[in-house]
C-alpha cells in the first residue's frame, strides 16, 4: 500500500506542476469568470426590462375608463439563478395576457 501511495503522489505532482495543467486551469477559470460576468449583465438588463414593463402596465391600468374591456399583462420576474445558467429562461414566455376572453398563457419568449 505504501508503494501505491508514493506512485499516486508522484503522478499527481507531475500532473499539477505541468505547464499544460496550468494553462488549462487558467483558461477554464477565465471562461467561468467571463460567463458569470455576462450572466450578471443579462440579469440586470432583464430586471430593468421587467421593472419598466411593470410601470407601463400600471400606467395603462390607471388610464382605463371601462372595466368591461380591461386587460392586463402579467410579467414573469427574472430568476436570479440565470446569472449562472439561463436554462429554459428564454424558452418559456415572459408575459401573459389576462382578460375575460382568453386563457392565460405565457408568451414572448
Amino acid at each position: 500500500m505504501n508503494m501505491l501511495a508514493i506512485l499516486i503522489q508522484k503522478e499527481l505532482k507531475a500532473i499539477l506542476l505541468s505547464p499544460k495543467f496550468a494553462a488549462t486551469f487558467a483558461t477554464c477559470a477565465a471562461l467561468i469568470l467571463l460567463s458569470i460576468y455576462i450572466g450578471i449583465q443579462d440579469y440586470r438588463a432583464a430586471v430593468r426590462q421587467y421593472e419598466a414593463a411593470q410601470q407601463l402596465n400600471e400606467q395603462e391600468m390607471r388610464e382605463q375608463t371601462s372595466w368591461r374591456v380591461v386587460s392586463s399583462r402579467v410579467y414573469r420576474r427574472p430568476d436570479a439563478m440565470q446569472i449562472l445558467v439561463s436554462g429554459v429562461n428564454n424558452d418559456i414566455g415572459r408575459l401573459a395576457l389576462v382578460n375575460a376572453m382568453e386563457s392565460i398563457k405565457l408568451r414572448n419568449s
